[in-house]
C-alpha cells in the first residue's frame, strides 16, 4: 500500500506523482495512476475558500483505525493551479514498513530532513523539509526556520482525516511534512505525509489583501450619502 514514488534527492514538490502546480484533472490522472481503485470526489468549501478534491480507498470511516485505508486531498488556487497535495495512508499487518524503510525512502526523494525529531517514543512527531521563498534548502541547525509557524486546521477536509492549512507564513517557501506516524513493534501502521507551496499560497493571501484594500478605498472615495 506504500507508494511514494522515489525520485531525485533534491526538494520534490509531489506524493506519488501528484504534483505541485498541477490541474486537479492532472491530480485525478496521477491519482488514478497511482491506483485505480481511488473513489476521487471534487470538493468546495465557500466559507473557507477552498477548492480541490478528494480520494479514497478501503475503510473511508475517519474515526475507525480498522482495516487498510488511503486518503488523498489536493487543493488548487484561484489561478487553477495546484498548491497543497496531503496522502493518509494505513496499513495492516503484512503490508507495513519500517519507520526506519519510511525514513530512508523519503531522504531518497526529497534529501535530508529540516526537523527530525528527537530519539524517544514514535507517535505525532514532524519530520520536514522546508526551503525558503528563494528555494534554498532550509537546515534545522539555521536556528530560524521559517515555515516553523504553519499550522493546521482543526477541522478535516471532505469528511476524511486531512488537513488544510489555518496559517502560512510569508517567508516560507516549499514544506513537505512528515506527521501522524503511528508505529507499533517496530512498524508503521499509518502516517500522513503533505506538500505545501506555502509561496504561492502567501502571494494569493497578500494580493487578495491588496484588492480587498482597493475595494474600500473606492468604496470610501465613491461619496455614496446615507438615505435618512
Amino acid at each position: 500500500m506504500l507508494s511514494l514514488m522515489l525520485a531525485r534527492p533534491a526538494l520534490a514538490s509531489d506524493i506519488s506523482g501528484v504534483r505541485i502546480g498541477s490541474t486537479l484533472s492532472e491530480a485525478s490522472l496521477a491519482i488514478k495512476s497511482a491506483n485505480n481503485a481511488f473513489a476521487i470526489k471534487p470538493f468546495k468549501i465557500v466559507e473557507r475558500e477552498l477548492t480541490g478534491l478528494s480520494a479514497t480507498r478501503g475503510n473511508r470511516d475517519p474515526d475507525s483505525e480498522e482495516g487498510a485505508a488511503d486518503e488523498f486531498i489536493v487543493l488548487q488556487n484561484a489561478a487553477g493551479k495546484v498548491w497543497f497535495v496531503a496522502r493518509y495512508q494505513r496499513m495492516v499487518p503484512g503490508s507495513r514498513v519500517s519507520l526506519d524503510a519510511l525514513l530512508g525512502s523519503l531522504t531518497q526523494k526529497f534529501g535530508e530532513p529540516t526537523l527530525r525529531p528527537e530519539p524517544g517514543p514514535r507517535g505525532w512527531s514532524l519530520y520536514s523539509w522546508d526551503t525558503d521563498r528563494e528555494g534554498k534548502r532550509v537546515k534545522g541547525a539555521d536556528g530560524n526556520i521559517p515555515c516553523k509557524s504553519i499550522a493546521l486546521e482543526g477541522t478535516p477536509l471532505a469528511g476524511g482525516r486531512l488537513r488544510a492549512p489555518s496559517s502560512i507564513p510569508h517567508n516560507c517557501g516549499m514544506r513537505v511534512m512528515l506527521t501522524d506516524v503511528f508505529e507499533r513493534d517496530g512498524m508503521v501502521n499509518r502516517f500522513i505525509l503533505t506538500v505545501i507551496d506555502v509561496k504561492t499560497a502567501s502571494d494569493d493571501i497578500e494580493r487578495a489583501r491588496r484588492r480587498h484594500e482597493a475595494d474600500i478605498a473606492r468604496e470610501r472615495k465613491s461619496g455614496i450619502k446615507p438615505q435618512i
